[in-house]
C-alpha cells in the first residue's frame, strides 16, 4: 500500500505520537504542505534551514525536542511506503527527519502528488531535492513513477533525463544515465514519438522497464522503436507496456524480439557468473543447473522449458572429507547444505510485454485470422448478449494458444509472449462506436465502457472474468469508474471499487469520478468514493480547468455533499483561478456557510488569510454588515490586508459608498488617512465615486483633506478628473489646497480643469477658492491663462485675463509646450486669436500682419497677449458707444 495522500500521512504521524517543535504534527504538515508551490520548498533548502542564532545548527521550525527521537524507530518502518510528496512533508517537521536519508520501497519515486504541476517545476526543483534526500544505495537504482503527471510533454523527457544526469554527478563528457532502472509514463497522453526518439537515442545502460499505458496520443505510433532501439543504448531493456495506446503492431514486434533476445543474454551471463564463482572455489559436483545448457535465442525455445525463468541450487550427495583444502566460508556453506536442503532461485530475468487495448493488439488479432471473432464479439457486446461474448472469448483464447504452437507463429516473439492472453486481448480490444461525445461521430472505445453505458451487468461481469482492465482510460479520456458514476449505477461503482486500489485521476479537462458524482448530486456514490480513499485536495496550479470536489459541490449548491466533503477533510482554502475558493463560492450562495467553513479551517493558518480577505471584500460589496463584523471580530488583521482589486476594506467601503460598513471599519481613527500600496486613501476613493455622505463623514471624523496620492494629487485633482462638481464644492468649503501640484506635469487642480475642458468646476475654483495662485506655473513654465488660451476655454480665459497680473516672459524658450513658438506655429495662434478679435476686414488684416511681424520668442507672445487684451477692451467700449448713440 502506498500512502500517497496527505490524509494518510497525517494518520501515520498521529499513530506515531510524535511531537514537533512548532506545534502538533498536523499543524506543521498542513502549514508545510508541499503543494503550495516553489516558495514552500525554499523553506527546506539548505540555504534556508540554518538557524541564524546558532551558527552551524540546522533546524526547520526550531530546536529539536527529545520527543522526536522516537522517529528513529518509526521511520525505518514507514519510509518504504512514502511517495515523494509525503517524504518532503516529513522532512519539514523536525531536524531528525530533515537529515535522515530515506530508503524508499524498491527505489521507486512516486510523483503522484504533482499531477497538476508542469514538468519544469517537477524536474528543476523537486527532483534534485528528493534525490538528495535518498540513501546513497538507492540513488543509483531509481524507478520513476510519473504515471499521474498528465502535463508531461516531449520536452519534459529532456528535462527528466537532464535532471537524472546532473544528479548522478557524472562528468560532462559522460552522456550515460546510469541511475534509471524503470520509467513509468502511464496516462501522460501528451507524449508523442518525439519523446520515444529522445529516450531511445540516450544511453540508459540499466533501464529495465518502460511503461506508456494509456498514452493515447495519435502521434504516439512507436515508429522510433523500429529505427533507434539498440542494445548499445538499452542493453537491459526487458519489460515494455503500451496497453491502451496507439502503438502500431510493427514496432511491437520489434520490441518483442529485442526484449527476448536481451533476456536470454542476461540470463546466460547470470548463469555463467554463478557457475564460475562456485566452481572456482573447488565445489565441482556440488551444484547442478537447470537448464545446464545455454539458453536458446529463439522465442519458441525460450518458452518451451518450464523452468526457463529460474535456476535452482540443488545440494549434491558427494561427500566431502575433513582434509579437503577449502576456505572457511565454503566449508560453512557445505555444512549448512548437509543439514537442510535449500531451493533458492537465482535472479533471473523474464521478458514482459503488455499490449492490451492498443491499436497493435487489434491488428495482431486480425493478422492471425481472428477478424470474424472480433466483429462477432462487437456485435454481441452492443446487443447485450453476454452468453455469446463469453463463448467467443473462450474460443479465441483456445485457438490463440493452439496457433502459438504452430510453426508459422512459433518464432513470432509477440505471439509467444502473449500466447496465454487470448481472451484478454479480445475483451480489451478497442471498438468503434457512434457517439456525440466530444464532438465525435465514430470513435474508439473499450468493451468495458460499452457494457457500463448500456448498464449491462451480466456482460460487465463476464468482461471482468475474462481479464478486462479497470484502472485505465478509454479513448475519450474516461475511466470505467467515471462511466459508472456518469450513469449513476451504484452496483457498478461498488464492484469497481472493490477491485481497483484507488479511483482514476482526472485528465486535463479536470474530470474525475468524484467530480461527476457530485455534479449528478448522487450522495450514495460520493460516500462510496470517499470511503475508498478518493483524494479531495489535489493541487493542480497548471491545470487551469481543474476544480476540487468541494469547489464543484459549492457550485452545484448541494448542502449535503458540501457538509460530507468538509467532514472528510476537504480543504476550504483550495484555490481556483483568480483566487476563487470554495469558501467564497459557498458564502455567495448562503452567508450562513461562512461560520461552518471557518470552523473547518478557512483562512487558517495565517498564510491562508487571503481566503477571508476575498470573503470580506464580497461582504462589503453586498453591503453585508453582519458578515463583515463577524470576520473582523474573529480576524482583526483583515483590516490591514489588501484585496487585489478593491484594496483595503475601509477603502473599498468608501469607494462603494457603504457608509455603515465604513463607520464600523474606521472605528480606529488611524485608518482614516491610511494609504494602500497604490497611495490611495478612503477620501480619495469616495471622491472618485462622488459619495458625498462618505466624504462628509470622513472629513468630520478627522481625515486630512489635503492628503495626496502617489502622484501628489489631492482630492480636488481627483474630483476634477472625475467631473464631480458637488464633491469639488464640498472640498472647497473645507479649505482644500487649490495650489497643490502633481508630480507628473506640475498641474494644479485649475490647470487640470482647463486641460479636461471642465469649465464649470474651473469657474467654481476661480470664484470660490482661497489663496488661489493665478501665476502658478507647471513644469513647462505654463500658467492657467496659457492653458485656457490653448484649450479654447473662452469664459475662463476672459476671467483669468482680468485676474492674472502682468506675466514675466521667463527664460524658458518653450513657454507653451503645446503651442511651441509663435514663429513655428502661426496657424494655432491664429485660431486662438479668432476667439478674441472681431471678424472685420480691418482688424483681421491688422491681426494677420501683426502675426507675420511677431518674432519667434517668448517676449513677443507676451506682447501679443497684452495687445490682445487692450484690443478687447477697445472693442467693448466701441460697442457700448454705438449702443448708446443708437
Amino acid at each position: 500500500m502506498i500512502y500517497s495522500s496527505e490524509n494518510n500521512n497525517l494518520n501515520i504521524l498521529k499513530d506515531c505520537g510524535c511531537k514537533s517543535p512548532g506545534g502538533t504534527i498536523k499543524d506543521i504538515t498542513q502549514s508545510s504542505s508541499i503543494n503550495n508551490h516553489t516558495s514552500r520548498y525554499d523553506l527546506i533548502s539548505d540555504r534556508s534551514v540554518r538557524n541564524s542564532q546558532t551558527p552551524g545548527n540546522f533546524t526547520i521550525y526550531g530546536p529539536g525536542t527529545p520527543e522526536n527521537e522516537i522517529w528513529k524507530l518509526y521511520i525505518k518502518h514507514i519510509e518504504g511506503y512514502l511517495d515523494v510528496a509525503s517524504m518532503l512533508a516529513l522532512r519539514q517537521t523536525c531536524r531528525l527527519l530533515y537529515n535522515h536519508k530515506y530508503k524508499i520501497g524498491k527505489g521507486e519515486l512516486l510523483f503522484h502528488g504533482f499531477m497538476g504541476y508542469e514538468s519544469k517545476f517537477v524536474f528543476d526543483i523537486i527532483f534534485p531535492l528528493v534525490y538528495k534526500s535518498l540513501h546513497h544505495s538507492y540513488q543509483h537504482k531509481l524507478r520513476l513513477d510519473l504515471s499521474r503527471c498528465i502535463l508531461m510533454r516531449d520536452i519534459s523527457i529532456v528535462r527528466m533525463l537532464d535532471a537524472a544526469h546532473r544528479c548522478n554527478n557524472k562528468a560532462e563528457d559522460d552522456v550515460r544515465i546510469t541511475n534509471l532502472r524503470e520509467l513509468n509514463l502511464d496516462f501522460c497522453y501528451k507524449l508523442s514519438d518525439k519523446a520515444l526518439e529522445i529516450m531511445l537515442t540516450t544511453q540508459l545502460p540499466f533501464l529495465e522497464k518502460l511503461s506508456i499505458r494509456c498514452v493515447r496520443n495519435k502521434n504516439m505510433t512507436g515508429i522510433p522503436f523500429m529505427r533507434d532501439l539498440s542494445s548499445h543504448n538499452w542493453p537491459k531493456f526487458t519489460q515494455f507496456c503500451c496497453s491502451f495506446s496507439n502503438i502500431w503492431l510493427e514496432p511491437i514486434n520489434v520490441v518483442a524480439d529485442f526484449i527476448i533476445r536481451t533476456a536470454v543474454n542476461i540470463n546466460n551471463n547470470i548463469e555463467n557468473r554463478m557457475t564460475n564463482k562456485l566452481f572456482r572455489h573447488g565445489c565441482e559436483g556440488f551444484t547442478t543447473s537447470i537448464p545446464n545448457s545455454p539458453l536458446p535465442a529463439s522465442a519458441s525455445a525460450y518458452n518451451d522449458g518450464p523452468n526457463a525463468a529460474n535456476t535452482t541450487i540443488i545440494p549434491s550427495a558427494t561427500s566431502i572429507s575433513d582434509n579437503m583444502n577449502v576456505d572457511e566460508s565454503i566449508y560453512k556453506l557445505v555444512e549448512y547444505l548437509r543439514k537442510e536442503p535449500i531451493n533458492d532461485d537465482l535472479p533471473r530475468v523474464t521478458p514482459v510485454l503488455e499490449i492490451f487495448g492498443s491499436w497493435g493488439s487489434r491488428c495482431l488479432l486480425e493478422s492471425m485470422g481472428f477478424s470474424s471473432h472480433t466483429r462477432a464479439f462487437c456485435t454481441a457486446l452492443k446487443a447485450g448478449d453476454a452468453i455469446t461474448c463469453g463463448k467467443l472469448a473462450k474460443t479465441l483464447h483456445l485457438e490463440f494458444e493452439s496457433l502459438a504452437k504452430l510453426d508459422e507463429w512459433k518464432n513470432n516473439s509477440t505471439v509467444q509472449l502473449l500466447r496465454n492472453c487470448g481472451s484478454e486481448l479480445l475483451v480489451n480490444s478497442p471498438l468503434t462506436i457512434t457517439t456525440t461525445e466530444h464532438s465525435g461521430v465514430d470513435v474508439w472505445t473499450l468493451p468495458i465502457s460499452i457494457a457500463i453505458q448500456q448498464e449491462d451487468h451480466d456482460t460487465f461481469n463476464l468482461l471482468l472474468v475474462r481479464g478486462a482492465k479497470l484502472n485505465i482510460w478509454d479513448y475519450l479520456g474516461k475511466s470505467p469508474l467515471y462511466r459508472a458514476c456518469e450513469v449513476e449505477r451504484v452496483d457498478f461503482v461498488k464492484l469497481i471499487l472493490n477491485i481497483t486500489l484507488e479511483p482514476i485521476v482526472f485528465d486535463e479537462q479536470g474530470l474525475s469520478a468524484l467530480s461527476i458524482a457530485i455534479q449528478k448530486r448522487n450522495i450514495e456514490i460520493v460516500k462510496l468514493l470517499l470511503n475508498s480513499g478518493a483524494e479531495l485536495n489535489i493541487k493542480s496550479p497548471h491545470v487551469k480547468c481543474y476544480k476540487s470536489p468541494l469547489y464543484i459541490a459549492c457550485e452545484t449548491n448541494c448542502p449535503e455533499i458540501i457538509q460530507l466533503l468538509l467532514d472528510n477533510g476537504a480543504d476550504p482554502n483550495w484555490r481556483f483561478q483568480l483566487k476563487l475558493t470554495p469558501t467564497l463560492i459557498a458564502y455567495r450562495l448562503d452567508p450562513s456557510w461562512l461560520e461552518i467553513f471557518i470552523k473547518f479551517g478557512a483562512g487558517t493558518p495565517r498564510e491562508n488569510r487571503w481566503v477571508l480577505t476575498e470573503v470580506l471584500s464580497c461582504a462589503i460589496t453586498k453591503n453585508d454588515i453582519t458578515s463583515a463584523k463577524y470576520l473582523i471580530d474573529l480576524f482583526p488583521d483583515l483590516l490591514g490586508r489588501e484585496h487585489d482589486i478593491w484594496s483595503k476594506p475601509h477603502i473599498q467601503a468608501s469607494k462603494l459608498g457603504n457608509l455603515e460598513i465604513l463607520k464600523y471599519l474606521t472605528q480606529d481613527k488611524s485608518l482614516l488617512d491610511n494609504l494602500d500600496s497604490s497611495g490611495t486613501c478612503a477620501l480619495h476613493a469616495a471622491t472618485e465615486e462622488g459619495h458625498l455622505e462618505c466624504i462628509e463623514y470622513l472629513l468630520s471624523a478627522g481625515a486630512d483633506v489635503n492628503l495626496c496620492n502617489k502622484f501628489d494629487q489631492n482630492s480636488l485633482h481627483l474630483a476634477v478628473l472625475e467631473n464631480k462638481y458637488d464633491v469639488a464644492k464640498l472640498l472647497l468649503e473645507h479649505k482644500i489646497c487649490v495650489n497643490q501640484k502633481d508630480n507628473m506635469q506640475g498641474e494644479t487642480p485649475l490647470m487640470t480643469c482647463i486641460r479636461t475642458r471642465n469649465e464649470s468646476i474651473g469657474l467654481l475654483i476661480v470664484n470660490n477658492a482661497d489663496n488661489l495662485d493665478f501665476n502658478a506655473r507647471d513644469s513647462m513654465d505654463r500658467n492657467c491663462l496659457m492653458y485656457a488660451l490653448f484649450f479654447g476655454q473662452n469664459t475662463l480665459s476672459d476671467l483669468l485675463a482680468q485676474k492674472t497680473p502682468e506675466l514675466t516672459p521667463g527664460n524658458n524658450p518653450h513657454l507653451v509646450q503645446s503651442v511651441n513658438s509663435v514663429g513655428n506655429d502661426k496657424k494655432k495662434l491664429r485660431n486662438i486669436l479668432k476667439i478674441f478679435w472681431p471678424k472685420n476686414a480691418t482688424v483681421e488684416h491688422t491681426r494677420i500682419k501683426t502675426i507675420d511681424r511677431v518674432p519667434s520668442n517668448t517676449a513677443s507672445f507676451s506682447l501679443l497677449r497684452s495687445r490682445q487684451i487692450q484690443n478687447n477692451s477697445i472693442i467693448y467700449q466701441n460697442s457700448a458707444i454705438r449702443s448708446n448713440s443708437g
